[in-house]
């Protein structure tokens, strides 16, 4: 028996359809994968992407805070630093007792000069004869600084 054409054709189409990418379920699998595929790598992407956004952002936010706490210590010692000059000329230019009035009034300008200091203490030879607020830190007075342990 020989061929016909049209058999050889048939035969030719049956072989053509007996592979699997010719095969419609196999094709939609193929394209669902390679699209889930892409979809994974966009997605993997855009979340590097977010991480990178949110470590800039956080960045930013640091340096901005960072700035303004400089701004609000400068703000806050700049004033400190210059009673603190005031203070220590007074004390060393006074060429007879000092007045403890005046010295309180200093201690107590440079308490309302900087919200952040509790007490402020004198202590000629390391010993601390004033501070202020007296009250309740009574016990204070009269401490030898080079007896307290770090």
């Amino acid at each position: 028996m020989s061929a016909t054409p049209e058999t050889g054709t048939h035969r030719q189409e049956a072989r053509r359809r007996s592979r699997w990418w010719h095969r419609p379920v196999a094709v939609r699998w193929v394209a669902t994968l390679v699209t889930l595929l892409i979809g994974i790598a966009i997605t993997e992407v855009l979340v590097h992407q977010s991480a990178e956004d949110q470590r800039a952002t956080s960045d930013r936010s640091a340096r901005t805070f960072a700035k303004q706490m400089t701004a609000r210590i400068h703000e806050n010692l700049g004033p400190m630093v210059l009673l603190n000059h005031n203070l220590e000329n007074y004390i060393s230019t006074e060429n007879g007792p000092v007045d403890p009035d005046h010295t309180l009034a200093l201690m107590n300008r440079a308490l309302a000069l900087d919200p952040t200091l509790a007490e402020i203490a004198l202590a000629p030879g390391n010993r601390i004869t004033d501070v202020v607020p007296l009250e309740g830190n009574e016990g204070a007075v009269g401490v030898d600084l080079r007896t307290i342990a770090d």
